[in-house]
């Protein structure tokens, strides 16, 4: 039986990067063309991935015919290199449409919003030939993620989940010292006048208190949310 071949589509360079690393542990293999064009490959659970991505817009709408001064709504879409402006789109374009032949799944990762949206979707029914895919949502838990949490619950538990079980569990620690994140409640404080990073050092655990590092004004930890 043929190993299965799953495609990730992205919208931009760095997200096929680091969605391979992710995927991978970083064991992907980057691949670039004679155009410059980089694309990921890797395998995992005994499948073998692709990961490309779909930068400036491969598709857009465009009149099927010029009719004068007068507003036209027959319009179709096309790829995106047919116009100057974009020419640069093809390069990328061509290598989505062999990265697809090599494929018989796929996922869409361009950006959860209604432009990823759009353009995941034009990739998969003009490059893949399919009606439909795979959608892949992610999201990011940095540490200023985590500081924040710590601010609003001092107390919170983080739960990691992976297919489908905690994989990890943790309680949130606030830093002795963090910036940036908070915005400092007194009006006359350096950081609501000027543009510096507010920045806060922990003044007391129970009840957990934090001293602004300008103004020195300390505050319990809901008087700044």
């Amino acid at each position: 039986m043929p190993t299965k071949t799953t495609l990730i589509l992205t919208e931009k360079p760095t997200a096929a990067a680091k969605i391979a690393a992710a995927l991978s542990n970083a064991t992907d293999q980057k691949i670039t063309t004679k155009d410059k064009v980089n694309y990921y490959s890797f395998q995992r659970d005994g499948k073998d991935y692709l990961v490309g991505c779909a930068v400036g817009h491969l598709y857009g709408i465009q009149q099927n015919e010029a009719r004068g001064p007068f507003p036209n709504f027959d319009v179709s879409w096309k790829p995106a290199f047919t116009k100057k402006r974009s020419a640069f789109t093809k390069k990328y374009l061509n290598v989505l449409k062999k990265l697809a032949k090599e494929a018989d799944e796929f996922i869409v990762a361009t950006d959860f919003d209604t432009e990823g949206e759009v353009i995941g979707w034009n990739v998969v029914r003009y490059v893949c030939k399919k009606k439909d895919a795979k959608r892949m949502k992610f999201s990011t838990l940095t540490k200023d993620e985590l500081n924040t949490i710590a601010i609003i619950a001092p107390t919170a538990t983080i739960n990691i989940i992976k297919k489908a079980k905690v994989a990890e569990k943790f309680k949130v620690e606030l830093p002795d010292e963090f910036q940036g994140i908070i915005k400092c409640r007194n009006p006359t404080c350096i950081t609501r006048n000027e543009p510096v990073k507010s920045k806060f050092k922990k003044f007391s655990e129970s009840p957990l208190k934090v001293r602004c590092k300008y103004c020195e004004k300390v505050f319990i930890h809901f008087e700044l949310l």
